[in-house]
């Protein structure tokens, strides 16, 4: 192989193990039936989104937040879920996804694949996302579990009216994130690689020597 084609698929090979598999970070899931079902999608009336803030625990990439949906029948138009640093609602997203969700079995979370924009979180940053629909629905309209009496730490629900939102801190819906964490090399294997770099310039200095 050509030592120039070499040295850049040596990178990559090395760098292409930096990032683990999607693992679960926040998670608030019901210990009993939902004590809140919520209602959101927009309508003749007016747009009705649904909030929900959290407090990363992982370092990583925000790979996807999986929500649990009460009822999705057989909806006319897609759900967005967007994602906000600092919980605020104002400021331009920093992750978002549509999908066309399609029937749905009451009780399951739904998975929304937010990797390709590639987000980065700290532990301890605050975020908010928000559920809504991009078009005007008709019937059936959309429903989130939750709980009324909520318990999750790391934030709290709200319900967003034509762009006003709402907070309730007393209730929380019902969400999983995970995050594409990043391992740090080994000491050995950044040896190992710097050693390779090292060996590869000497050869190509070694090519370019006269005869």
């Amino acid at each position: 192989m050509n030592i120039r084609m070499l040295l850049p698929a040596l990178a990559l090979l090395f760098f292409s193990t930096t990032f683990a598999a999607p693992v679960l970070d926040q998670s608030y899931e019901p210990a009993n039936d939902p004590t809140l079902v919520s209602l959101f999608g927009q309508t003749s009336e007016g747009e009705n989104a649904l909030y929900q803030s959290f407090t990363a625990g992982k370092r990583g990439t925000l790979s996807s937040i999986a929500l649990r949906f009460g009822f999705l029948g057989e909806p006319t138009s897609g759900v967005t879920l967007s994602v906000f640093a600092g919980g605020n609602i104002a400021d331009p997203a920093v992750a978002s996804t549509t999908v066309q969700p399609g029937p749905h079995v009451v009780g399951e979370f739904f998975m929304f694949d937010l990797s390709t924009d590639a987000f980065l979180v700290d532990a301890g940053d605050f975020l908010s996302f928000v559920i809504s629909t991009p078009a005007t629905l008709g019937s059936p309209m959309y429903f989130l579990q939750g709980e009324a009496e909520g318990t999750y730490a790391g934030g709290t629900s709200g319900f967003i009216s034509n762009g006003l939102l709402q907070l309730n801190a007393q209730s929380d819906y019902y969400f999983k994130t995970f995050v594409s964490s990043a391992s740090v090399p080994e000491p050995g294997t950044l040896a190992l690689f710097g050693m390779g770099i090292a060996g590869l310039s000497v050869a190509r200095r070694r090519q370019r020597l006269p005869l």
